[in-house]
């Protein structure tokens, strides 16, 4: 502000320059924001549909071998008899432990891939309250800001140009006014005449009357 009140406005491109980083702060934050939203929702999807669903069908097909290995060594505790002898079972005990422990396995995956998304849901949670300024800031603060950066360079374009606009019509006024003041002035100084009578010559002299008191 100039001592005469008056705004010194010395360059719009300072404006413009701060609108555009500005412009790009924001589009940075955004696409900051929407790529971690992106990520975290990916890693939950996959948790909930691709391993919780995988183990889920694993230990269905698990207990079925449970069952198959169950029936065969029924089956074969149910061959020969006691006069007979009883076929060894070992191998089909062994079957039905290895499908046991396939299961366990299988509960254990699916219990610890259920840890997982549950602590993910609730670390994204707490991630989306502390980063809601955030995306306030980006979605609603910086268009405002950016807008308000608009309205003022309009207005202070529209100062300049006024500006520009009265101080030529006022410099032409002033040059006018000089050159009209110097006409003026030169006239003034101009010296005044008055006409001179013409020389009398030796005949008009001699047919002048004599002045009274005169000798004749």
């Amino acid at each position: 502000m100039s001592a005469e009140g008056n705004a010194r406005v010395l360059d719009l491109k300072a404006i413009e320059h701060f609108k555009g980083v500005l412009v790009g702060f924001g589009e940075t934050l955004k696409a900051t924001i929407m790529e971690a939203d992106s990520e975290i929702g990916r890693a939950i999807n996959w948790l909930e549909t691709d391993r919780i669903q995988h183990w889920r069908n694993q230990i269905r097909k698990r207990q079925e071998l449970i069952n198959i290995a169950r029936s065969e060594l029924y089956r074969k505790q149910m061959q020969g008899s006691e006069k007979d002898g009883r076929p060894s079972v070992v191998d089909e005990k062994k079957k039905l432990q290895q499908a046991q422990r396939a299961l366990e396995v299988a509960q254990r995956k699916l219990e610890t891939c259920k840890k997982w998304r549950n602590r993910l849901e609730r670390e994204y949670s707490m991630y989306k309250g502390q980063t809601s300024m955030l995306g306030t800031i980006a979605e609603k603060n910086v268009p405002e800001g950016v807008a308000r950066l608009d309205r003022m360079l309009d207005n202070l374009e529209q100062y300049v140009n006024e500006k520009s606009g009265a101080q030529t019509e006022l410099s032409s006024l002033l040059s006018t006014e000089s050159k009209e003041s110097i006409k003026r002035s030169g006239r003034s100084q101009e010296p005044t005449t008055t006409p001179s009578e013409p020389p009398t010559t030796e005949a008009e002299a001699s047919q002048q009357p004599p002045e009274s008191g005169s000798e004749t």
